[in-house]
């Protein structure tokens, strides 16, 4: 039997299945650019962990300093648990964004996988239909997704070994038949697709995962990586969480202490200002009474020195000169009596100076 017997399937078909080929690895190209590595350093945070850890939190506590107030001490354990979120709230960024990477590689992986599977069902379609069909009806005319595929397959490195020489042997088979052109209609038919020997297929479908055992290998490292860094970032968040704890709870024993210090001063406080008022308040009464004591003794001694006055007898009064009547009490002796004459005749008249004291009665003056 001579002559190219009608087709079953025509170039279209198989041009078709090229371009979902073509599109399938570009995906697959762009779903492994996707995979992301993530480096973490965690030596900051350790040191910082024995920076803040408390030792003794007390008020005279050699921490702080035996001077330093309490209160003091205090703030300073919060202000130390302050920092310590901060770090906690970057840390729990980074853990959200390893998380975020972690989940995105993983869904990269799943894509790039679906479509090196699509790719491989590709292929094996092909396949059949280059086996089943003669050279004439696999007769591409666009070269170009020959090229492009083969271009893909050199610089991939995510396909299988056994999906790769699958599809070139796909590609070099019908390069061959895009070469010889209108010389098939010369040629004769044989019914093994061996034609002259240049037209022998001998591809083999593709056995096993698509994807590379390297790329399975990187893919498998970077998710390790990831886990094992979330992992860490997770303790380090859990310890500064119980660090941050215990210097919360350092720092409120601080505040009671204080509070309760400061009530006892208070109440010292209280109980001595009472203390003075009172002492201030019994001083104030004494010196009331004593100054009321000696206003009654001040007053007792101007009532007797009265009284005594009031009961004096008359003979302790002043004695009048002789000679002289109450009447005239307040005339100077200088003046002259009324009844006095120039001469000192009269009835009061003053006896003459003699040689002696001694009157002619002979009586004593100084005894009258």
């Amino acid at each position: 039997m001579t002559g190219i017997q009608a087709c079953e399937i025509f170039p279209e078909k198989i041009e078709s299945l090229l371009t979902d080929l073509n599109n399938s690895l570009q995906q697959a190209s762009d779903y492994k650019r996707s995979l992301q590595s993530v480096s973490v350093t965690y030596a900051t945070y350790e040191e910082t962990w024995s920076a803040w850890a408390p030792r003794n939190h007390t008020v005279t506590s050699s921490t702080y300093g035996e001077d330093e107030p309490a209160d003091s001490a205090g703030s300073d354990l919060e202000t130390a648990a302050g920092d310590i979120s901060g770090q906690i709230d970057k840390l729990s960024d980074q853990l959200k964004n390893l998380q975020l990477i972690y989940d995105s590689n993983q869904i990269a992986w799943d894509h790039l996988s679906g479509e090196m599977a699509a790719s491989s069902a590709i292929a094996l379609d092909l396949l059949q239909h280059i086996q089943l069909s003669q050279p004439n009806c696999v007769e591409i005319k666009q070269a170009s997704l020959l090229s492009s595929i083969g271009n893909r397959l050199n610089q991939s490195q995510f396909l299988s070994d056994s999906l790769r020489d699958s599809l070139n042997s796909i590609l070099v088979f019908l390069q061959k038949i895009y070469d010889t052109g209108l010389e098939l209609d010369r040629l004769p038919y044989q019914s093994s697709n061996r034609i002259e020997g240049i037209y022998i297929f001998e591809g083999y479908a593709a056995s096993g995962d698509p994807v590379s055992q390297e790329l399975l290998s990187y893919y498998n490292g970077l998710q390790q990586s990831l886990s094992s860094s979330i992992t860490n970032l997770s303790s380090d968040i859990l310890k500064l969480e119980g660090l941050r704890e215990t210097l919360l709870e350092a720092a409120e024993a601080q505040r009671l202490a204080e509070e309760e210090r400061m009530k006892q001063f208070e109440l010292e406080q209280a109980k001595r200002l009472e203390q003075e008022q009172q002492e201030l308040q019994e001083l104030q009464e004494l010196q009331e009474l004593q100054e009321l004591q000696e206003l009654q003794e001040l007053q007792e001694l101007q009532e007797q020195q009265e009284q005594e006055l009031s009961q004096a007898p008359e003979e302790q009064q002043p004695e009048q000169p002789a000679g002289i009547e109450s009447g005239n009490a307040g005339t100077p002796p200088d003046e002259e009596s009324p009844s006095e004459t120039k001469d000192g005749s009269g009835p009061f008249a003053a006896p003459e100076d003699t040689d002696s004291n001694q009157t002619d009665t002979g009586v004593d003056a100084n005894d009258l």
